[in-house]
């Protein structure tokens, strides 16, 4: 993805089925949701034998944080071990990888960088290496000194951790595939349908779409897999439990595309930070190269790319990439990872997943606060809701 979200509108809101024609559809199980791990959830449910419907509100599939992120397959480094992130990300980069091959999706095992620019950052970057370890990770190398070959010409690092496993990919290829799986395994995907209200009467859901047009679903199971409005559709449910509900904040990214010739050939990431991993290199499918996501909290949805950031970026990137050129360094696109708040008020650092252990009610999977490595381990959450639900 060269310029963010240029590929939402090529095709994939033609290979759903339309919206029916009937006031009232049955189905086993909805997915409320048609991002990438709402349609990995589809898919899995479907391999299992299960009769499944998606409802998108957009008239596209993956517009949203699906289509705005870095495409980059992530190893597993950062999380904390044992968290949903640390064990779903190294599962699912595996399963990513076979999957790609196995449909003839572009992807490349690019490896990454992550770097410590000065001494005094050796310990925390000796840290993550033992965290990365402790994951699980594999193809893991810690290089103490320079040299460190395969850095481009330019780069300041006193030392670093080579992730051989960290990949990039064409993310729009995998949607599409994701689709197709869904139609071929016998799943209905429909656009234009917003979930306006949802009731729970104990045994099933009945779901009020609006949209083109205005009809009921039942089901017996559902899935909130609505990303970022996920809350949303968990405030218009009625019959659950509050345990089921929970606040998202919202974490804008930018991204600058570097317009210049440049030497990179792997991903070079600086330590990470609070709330992300720092504005990182990112070298795309097609041998571009850009930098983000920075860090920018919002009220509501907006896409917008503020120009005037471009020296916050410049100051971070040269912290790392001294002979970076500013004026080549022009606005992309940015994306919003959605993050889940607990009950306490304070951000969830892991992804959360809530099904009927933690609110009671029978078929029912909340899904909050997945974003990155949510495009990784999508695969992996679509088995483990598929575990969740029996």
């Amino acid at each position: 993805m060269v310029c963010g979200c240029s590929w939402i509108n090529s095709g994939l809101e033609m290979v759903s089925r339309a919206t029916p024609d009937l006031n009232t559809v049955d189905a086993q199980t909805v997915v409320i949701g048609g991002g990438i791990v709402g349609l990995a959830i589809a898919r899995a449910l479907l391999l299992a034998g299960d009769e499944v419907v998606v409802l998108e509100k957009a008239n596209a599939f993956c517009t949203a944080t699906s289509a705005r992120n870095s495409e980059v397959i992530h190893a597993g480094i950062y999380y904390p071990t044992g968290s949903l992130k640390a064990q779903l990300c190294v599962a699912g980069a595996e399963k990513l990888y076979r999957y790609l091959a196995a449909n003839n999706i572009a992807f490349n095992r690019i490896g990454k960088y992550i770097i410590a620019s000065t001494m005094t950052q050796f310990e925390a970057l000796k840290a993550l290496h033992q965290q990365g370890l402790n994951n699980g990770v594999e193809g893991l190398a810690l290089i103490e000194r320079p040299p460190i070959d395969g850095l481009p010409a330019g780069v300041i690092a006193q030392s670093a951790i080579y992730s051989a496993n960290t990949g990039i990919f064409d993310s729009a290829a995998y949607a599409l595939s994701l689709l197709a799986d869904i139609q071929r395994l016998g799943g209905i995907a429909v656009l234009n349908a917003e979930c306006l209200s949802t009731a729970y009467d104990g045994n099933d859901f009945e779901l009020s779409i609006g949209g083109a047009s205005k009809y009921t679903v039942n089901c017996h199971r559902l899935i909130n897999a609505a990303g970022l409005g996920a809350s949303d559709v968990a405030a218009t449910m009625t019959g659950i439990p509050l345990s089921a509900v929970r606040q998202q904040k919202l974490c804008k990214g930018s991204y600058f595309q570097y317009t210049g010739s440049h030497l990179f050939q792997h991903l070079v990431y600086p330590l990470p930070e609070q709330d992300g991993l720092g504005v990182h290199a990112t070298v795309d499918i097609l041998g571009g190269l850009r930098f983000g996501p920075d860090v920018e909290w919002l009220e509501e949805e907006e896409y917008g790319v503020d120009e005037s950031r471009v020296l916050a970026f410049a100051q971070q990137v040269s912290t790392y990439w001294p002979a970076l050129e500013v004026k080549k360094l022009m606005p992309a696109y940015s994306g919003i990872r959605p993050k889940a708040v607990s009950p306490d008020g304070s951000i969830e650092q892991d992804f959360c997943v809530l099904g009927e252990l933690q609110h009671g009610v029978h078929g029912l999977v909340m899904l909050y606060g997945i974003e990155s490595p949510g495009l990784t381990a999508s695969l992996a959450i679509a088995d483990y809701v598929v575990d969740l639900l029996g």
